[in-house]
């Protein structure tokens, strides 16, 4: 049975219309080819190549213009000096697992020799992600007819998706990875054009996604027969398997609580007229969780609240809520601490009210904090400007000097930052929206991902710090 695309569920990525099948192929002239290896003896194979084959197949004699651009990683592609000195693609674009770049593209010459197509000095551009973890990287599998094979299979029209060529071994956040595909229509003043895109994902571990609030500590955890899916601005995600069939989770910044239930909701109930949920008439939907039946909508709301904190109010606060069918949780949601004076509100009541009410009330008491946090640093800078100004120019001369910081202190720091800047200082030249990446970016995934993942917790802190040095070392104070 074909595999469900995401347009065939009713989810619609971006604005923009795309060709008839959503595919790289959808640009004139642009075929794909695929040769799959799975198979477990004599040594484990589970890898394979994939053919962009521009022109029709005559991409030998008519050139296209082709760059590349490096986001981030160290992959290799070979004819990338080719391309930055010719500006010409004369070849077939090939990828493949890290140890057969080689043959692939010993193998792409050879078959144009052998074919007579070209007589040119040009090199060939194959490009690799690396598949040791589920394929015996080491035992070379792919030989030249697999590479010959996959041009020959080249054709328009529909690409497969997935375990598929190239992507066979991938792994993508510690999820399934491997071959994905799109296009899109583009009217401009000169005409409409096809854009087409085609990737091999096999990057990122599934920490990024916890800690960028994408999924939840549970899914990041006991992960098998679950999945994710995400939406390319990272507003929606839908993980799926984790403590219930289905858990969609919209993010916003700005207080846009309602607009979230709007984009949450729209994906609801497209899934809806193709899914049959669990659902009684009088109790409402039915969960793996009793405290989630009826509505099953948390909605929450997180809070910078460093005027409570510093005015000692913030305990008596948080019992006051707690007694009303709120919840008070930590950075990370359910089951972590607070942290950097960050303090996530939801509701606790899913069963007896509309998913109106929920957002009413909870609206209703978030204003509440908020004018009490606003009354609580007008009452500190009148009458403690010293603290509070020491509190924050020390936080950020620590941050920018710092040679050693863990992420718990990095974070309260931050908070006092954020204070700053609410008070008008940094020129801004530090914006609410700075801090906000840097509450992610100085997670330990996030920083692992960029230096030795065997290095030990000084060796991370001590990155962590060089981090936000060179974020953070050049900011001048207005005042």
């Amino acid at each position: 049975m074909a595999r469900a695309r995401l347009r065939d569920l009713g989810i619609t990525i971006g604005t923009l219309p795309p060709g008839p099948h959503n595919a790289i192929t959808d640009v004139p002239g642009v075929w794909v080819g695929q040769t799959t290896l799975i198979y477990d003896e004599p040594r484990v194979a589970r890898t394979g190549v994939t053919m962009i084959v521009p022109r029709e197949g005559n991409i030998w004699t008519d050139n296209a213009f082709a760059a590349y651009h490096t986001f981030n990683g160290t992959g290799e592609m070979t004819g990338v000096h080719w391309l930055a000195e010719s500006g010409l693609l004369c070849y077939p674009i090939a990828i493949t697992n890290s140890h057969q770049v080689g043959i692939v593209r010993d193998s792409l010459v050879a078959y144009t020799k052998e074919n007579n197509l070209s007589d040119s000095s040009a090199l060939p551009v194959v490009a690799e992600t690396y598949d040791g973890w589920l394929n015996d990287i080491d035992a070379f599998h792919l030989t030249q007819a697999h590479i010959y094979a996959a041009l020959h299979a080249a054709r328009s029209g529909p690409v497969e998706e997935g375990n598929v060529g190239g992507g066979t071994g991938m792994i993508c956040h510690d999820f399934k990875g491997g071959i994905g595909t799109a296009s899109r229509l583009v009217d401009c003043p000169s005409g409409r054009y096809t854009v087409g895109a085609l990737v091999q994902a096999n990057y990122g571990d599934r920490a990024l996604l916890r800690e960028a609030h994408l999924i939840s500590h549970d899914l990041e955890r006991h992960a098998e027969h679950c999945a994710v899916f995400l939406s390319p601005d990272g507003f929606i995600s839908i993980m799926v398997n984790e403590e219930d069939h289905l858990r969609m989770h919209a993010i916003t910044s700005g207080y846009r609580v309602r607009e979230a239930h709007r984009r949450i909701d729209d994906v609801d109930d497209v899934l809806s007229h193709r899914l049959t949920f669990a659902f009684s008439p009088r109790l409402g939907f039915l969960t793996a969780c009793p405290t989630n039946t009826g509505t099953g909508l948390r909605a929450s709301v997180m809070l910078h609240l460093p005027g409570l904190v510093l005015a000692g109010k913030i305990e008596r606060i948080v019992k006051e809520i707690s007694g009303h069918g709120f919840a008070v949780r930590g950075f990370y949601g359910e089951g972590t601490n607070c942290a950097g004076d960050l303090y996530q509100i939801s509701n606790e009541v899913t069963l007896g009210k509309s998913e109106g009410d929920i957002l009413t009330g909870l609206l209703a008491v978030i204003d509440q904090i908020i004018d009490r946090e606003r009354r609580a640093r007008h009452g500190l800078f009148e009458k403690r400007t010293t603290f509070v100004e020491d509190s924050i120019w020390r936080s950020y001369a620590t941050l920018s000097q710092a040679r050693m910081i863990n992420s718990s202190e990095a974070i309260s720091l931050l908070s006092r930052l954020r204070l700053g800047i609410d008070r008008g200082h940094f020129n801004q030249r530090l914006t609410h929206q700075d801090l906000n990446r840097l509450l992610i970016e100085i997670q330990p995934a996030h920083l692992m991902a960029d230096i030795d993942p065997s290095a030990d917790s000084e060796a991370r802190d001590a990155a962590r710090a060089a981090f936000l040095r060179s974020r953070l070392g050049d900011i001048v104070s207005s005042n």
